[in-house]
């Protein structure tokens, strides 16, 4: 057939001449190079449920996530993307950008992580639904999430034939169980650090990954402690950029950091709104906050370490730079949280994006040992109810503390003593014996004697035989105990037996109660931090009260450890306590012990009415005073040990 023989009219729609030639070349050029920034200015509409400002996305209103954004397009060699921010930057806005993105261009499978399962389903009914409908690239692809639409799920979104994963990264099921292109990791501190028992719920995401050519992986949070940080961490591993903006007087750019914040107070102390500036770190001018906005749209991204992995990228914003929070609401909420030092963590975290040091930092000897009160062994003092002992025996000596306990777990020290001699002599331990006799006078008229002793039996090495011997015969009153430093573990757990290697056999020493020492490191750390009551007032739940005659000594032995957060053997990071340097901890060991005693003593579950009854009770006594509990199920009554679940409590 020639084209005479076909119709005119089917003519004239016919392609002219070198039109498909054209058609196919046009069909080979790739497509325009559109950054996620500019698709989203384009298409993108912040819908009211999810955010302050609906309407159309501007990236004017946060220009540092214009690069970070040009690094997640396709077009970027760049594979991983780590953010490290405070809150009210826009961070989840960049997320959703980025997801919304790969959705309306089909860009393979993609996974979406957050801590549990309800979150990702709150997610995506708070976050992604009211995206999809309001922007109409997603809605078209996607349509309206219904029980009919298999394109549009609650966890599983499907558009162009590439699917979004929403998953929990408490489910190693879940993260390990479909190839995985696209990978946003959400709030990743708040992931749990082994997730049934398979690792890290972050490493095993991101194996999904690797068998893709240009990937993209993006990792954001807010810090949380150091060292067991896993975005302050990965931050590390980048090339560590930070936003620096200019000096609106001398140009001069710089990163916006708290301590060149400046702000006074009135004469209640409250906050001068009127006064917070910044002050440049060159001229030294004080830059008012309406200015911001022009310095963060003139700012630039600049690395600061050389070490970065290859493909691999690594931003930090605080909210110093944030167009949601003034410089004056930062420094309310600094002095909002005064003192207050899980206020103080909370401040660094949320508005600085740093991380924040662990609880039980050492407090400071010298004002303990400054605020000692004048009371002696001649008479107790009048809110000691019951008295517990904590021992450390060592090869030449036996150190130990006497605690008084009254109610709300305020404490007395009523003394500290070292007994001189070989521990493998029974005449040194004769001298713990009659200690264990002995009573104090009580300010009521009475007298007390030390209700329950706890002593440590080490590690099982040459003191544990001499102790278990010893004790053997003062069950229940004198407790061999363990410290277990985890400070996972209870306070009280179950008795072990202590073993020992003889002729090749394990024989069986005696029995212990394991003491999860790290709980009560935190919880007397905190107690020393307390603010001390004004006269008149009340003491705060869980003062401690120490003797004038104690020296320097004691006081630095009992401020003698830091908890640090340390990766464990299985790379999961821990809490311990380590000794600072040049210090001795054989008061703090006795301390906590004596705490360990009362507890088992079971005081923290005291009613006002067992310590009222305990008060009338001030003779000499081999047992504390007994509150009348019931175990659940049995009707017989007396003092039971309270079975306990709370941060202190064990089985």
């Amino acid at each position: 057939m020639t084209t005479r023989s076909i119709p005119a009219a089917v003519r004239s729609q016919l392609p002219r001449p070198g039109e498909l030639l054209e058609s196919f070349i046009d069909g080979l050029r790739p497509d325009p190079i559109e950054w996620v920034w500019e698709w989203a200015e384009r298409e993108r509409v912040l819908s009211p449920e999810a955010s302050a400002e609906p309407g159309p996305y501007r990236i004017g209103r946060t220009p540092f996530w214009r690069e970070v954004m040009e690094h997640l397009s396709p077009q970027s060699p760049t594979e991983r993307v780590v953010v490290m921010k405070s809150a009210q930057v826009g961070a989840s806005e960049l997320a959703n950008c980025f997801i919304a993105y790969i959705l309306s261009k089909g860009l393979g499978p993609t996974m979406l992580v957050t801590k549990s399962l309800e979150l990702a389903k709150d997610y995506s009914k708070q976050r992604l639904d009211p995206m999809v409908r309001d922007t109409s690239a997603l809605r078209e692809v996607l349509g309206e999430r219904t029980g009919q639409n298999d394109r549009n799920q609650l966890l599983t979104k499907t558009a162009r034939g590439a699917p979004l994963f929403l998953r929990g990264a408490e489910s190693a099921a879940g993260l390990r169980s479909m190839p995985i292109r696209n990978l946003v990791l959400d709030e990743v501190d708040s992931y749990p650090p082994d997730v049934e028992g398979e690792g890290d719920p972050c490493d095993l995401a991101v194996k999904r990954t690797e068998t893709f050519h240009r990937r993209k992986i993006l990792e954001i949070s807010t810090p949380t402690i150091e060292g067991a940080s896993r975005i302050a961490d990965r931050y590390e591993a980048t090339d560590q950029r930070v936003y620096l903006v200019p000096c609106p007087e001398c140009g001069t750019y710089q990163r916006l950091v708290w301590k060149r914040l400046k702000f006074d107070r009135d004469a209640d102390g409250n906050l001068d709104h009127d006064s917070a500036r910044y002050a440049c770190v060159k001229c030294g001018v004080l830059i008012e906050h309406s200015k911001k906005a022009a310095m963060v749209a003139a700012g630039r991204w600049e690395a600061t370490s050389t070490t970065s992995q290859r493909y691999t990228v690594g931003y930090h914003i605080s909210a110093l730079y944030s167009p949601w929070r003034t410089w004056a609401q930062i420094a309310e909420a600094h002095l909002a949280a005064g003192r207050d030092r899980r206020k103080r963590k909370t401040w660094a975290n949320t508005e600085l994006g740093e991380t924040s040091r662990a609880e039980g930092d050492a407090p400071d000897w010298i004002k303990l040992w400054r605020r000692r009160e004048p009371y002696g062994l001649d008479e107790l003092p009048e809110g000691v109810v019951l008295l517990t002992a904590g021992v450390d025996a060592q090869r030449d000596r036996i150190e130990l503390e006497i605690v008084g306990w009254g109610e709300r777990l305020e404490s007395w020290s009523i003394d500290y003593q070292v007994i001189g001699g070989d521990t493998a002599k029974d005449e040194t331990w004769e001298q713990l014996d009659a200690l264990l006799a002995q009573t104090w006078p009580h300010a009521n008229g009475g007298a007390l004697a030390i209700s329950r002793m706890a002593i440590d039996v080490g590690d099982g090495s040459y003191s544990a035989p001499t102790i278990h011997r010893w004790a053997k015969f003062k069950l229940p009153r004198v407790m061999p105990v363990r410290g277990r430093g985890d400070a996972s573990q209870p306070v009280y757990q179950r008795r072990e037996a202590t073993l020992r290697k003889s002729k090749g056999r394990r024989a069986r020493l005696g029995t212990f109660w394991p003491v999860g020492v790290g709980l009560l490191k935190s919880e007397l750390y905190a107690a020393l931090q307390l603010e001390e009551p004004a006269a008149g007032e009340a003491a705060p739940n869980g003062w401690c009260h120490f003797p004038s005659r104690y020296d320097e000594e004691y006081f630095r032995q009992l401020t003698s450890e830091r908890k640090s957060i340390r990766p464990n053997a299985k790379g999961i990071p821990t809490a311990l306590w380590r000794v600072i340097d040049g210090r001795r901890n054989e008061v703090l060991d006795c301390r906590v012990y004596a705490r360990a005693a009362a507890y088992v003593l079971g005081i923290d579950g005291w009613s006002p009415a067992d310590w009222d009854r305990a008060r009338q009770d001030t003779h000499p006594a081999e047992e504390a005073p007994k509150p009348r509990t019931r175990r659940r199920g049995s009707k017989s009554s007396g003092y039971i040990q309270p079975r306990r679940k709370g941060w202190l409590g064990g089985r």
